[in-house]
């Protein structure tokens, strides 16, 4: 009786480690579509814009070819905002919703594309990822003054952002609904696993906190309370971290949720400030 019942505690295990491992492979090979969920674009495919606007093409490492749109203000611009997106869809689809934000508020935008997403191609890591990003500022800063770049990062983006201004100084870091790291907030997604191997499974752990605490700009912080995809946590977290090093501020959204800041009455007349 006892041998039966070793035979099926070890089977047991056996089965369920066997799982586990099929679920970390399964974690670890399809993450760049759970993380990014990127929507490619045909390279024929025509943009069209109330607002004046040229395609930008830059070459990235490894061969990669990175996709931006640069939108231009019909007056003499108050000057640029580098937006570095959220996750999902592309600069044809819901990032193509946000440039009157900033063209009506009297500033040129540059938006890029993330390898993988619309036009942009090539293969995709975070060195890629941050080193794109980087080439991208480096184009605006041909055009622009330093002194007259505001960073603007969403989600996904504000870790991209945080990176290059701790890089490459810029008048103002705008950071929306931003996370402390990939490797924090991805073990909340598979909670049912152990969170230190979830953690070591991330590709692109995107280490927000670390990076800020290099940032010598002034940064400003908008997130929502009921944010349920990125928690509001993390920017308290953020704001403690740079305060000591930098000018800081962070606007708390009462009830704002992920995908509606823009809707609430404290974001508008607080972007209405930061952009006067």
């Amino acid at each position: 009786m006892k041998r039966v019942v070793k035979k099926i505690i070890l089977t047991s295990a056996l089965l369920v480690c066997g799982c586990l491992g099929f679920m970390f492979v399964k974690i670890y090979n399809n993450q760049d579509a759970i993380l990014f969920m990127a929507v490619p674009l045909s390279q024929d495919y025509k943009f069209s814009s109330k607002h004046e606007f040229e395609e930008i093409y830059l070459d990235g490492k490894d061969g990669g070819k990175i996709h931006a749109l640069h939108y231009k203000t019909k007056e003499k611009p108050k000057g640029l905002v580098l937006y570095y997106h959220g996750r999902g869809s592309n600069l044809a689809g819901y990032w193509s919703e946000f440039t009157d934000d900033f063209i009506e508020r009297g500033y040129d935008l540059l938006i890029m594309d993330y390898r993988s997403f619309g036009k942009s191609r090539g293969k995709l890591t975070q060195s890629y990822l941050l080193s794109d990003a980087i080439n991208v500022y480096k184009y605006a800063a041909e055009q622009y003054k330093p002194a007259d770049i505001i960073l603007y990062g969403r989600s996904l983006g504000t870790s991209i952002a945080t990176y290059v201004a701790s890089k490459h100084k810029v008048k103002m870091l705008i950071l929306e609904a931003p996370y402390t790291s990939i490797s924090d907030l991805a073990p909340g997604q598979f909670p049912f696993l152990p969170k230190s191997l979830v953690s070591s499974l991330v590709k692109y752990p995107l280490k927000t906190y670390e990076w800020i605490q290099s940032v010598k700009t002034p940064i400003h912080i908008f997130h929502g309370t009921k944010d349920k995809l990125i928690p509001y946590s993390n920017s308290v977290k953020l704001h403690s971290l740079a305060k000591n090093r930098t000018e800081v501020e962070l606007t708390t959204i009462d009830e704002g949720t992920h995908n509606t800041l823009m809707h609430h009455n404290e974001y508008q007349n607080k972007l209405d400030f930061l952009l006067k």
